[in-house]
């Protein structure tokens, strides 16, 4: 069954690039895309998705209050949280992600999304 990630960013060329550098590590991937955090929200907890990635910024709702909302509707499906800012990682963490990445590393995301997933 191919894996199936939720990608949260209001940055329409940082989802294609995500989503291409998913593609190209996994066989088979479904990626739904969501351009905010209030869309995403309202369709997560419908979806089974194997891995969130979610930006930390972006308008309505940040990164950081999309993740604990998640987390108390008791969804606990794994979120990698994109970032340029440092102190988005201690918030992210507060929030309830499991991983955090900046984006000028986004060539690891693979590795990351695998270690989350249970293949790396």
């Amino acid at each position: 069954m191919p894996y199936s990630f939720a990608v949260v960013d209001d940055d329409e060329m940082l989802r294609h690039l995500i989503e291409r550098a998913l593609t190209r590590a996994f066989d088979e991937c479904r990626i739904t895309e969501y351009p905010d955090a209030v869309d995403a929200l309202a369709h997560i907890p419908a979806a089974e998705f194997d891995l969130v990635i979610v930006d930390d910024r972006m308008p309505r709702i940040d990164g950081h209050e999309m993740v604990k909302q998640l987390r108390s509707r008791g969804i606990a499906v794994p979120v990698i949280m994109l970032s340029n800012a440092p102190e988005s990682e201690h918030k992210g963490r507060a929030a309830g992600i499991n991983d955090f990445l900046y984006k000028a590393d986004l060539h690891r995301l693979p590795d990351l999304v695998r270690r989350w997933i249970g293949t790396g």
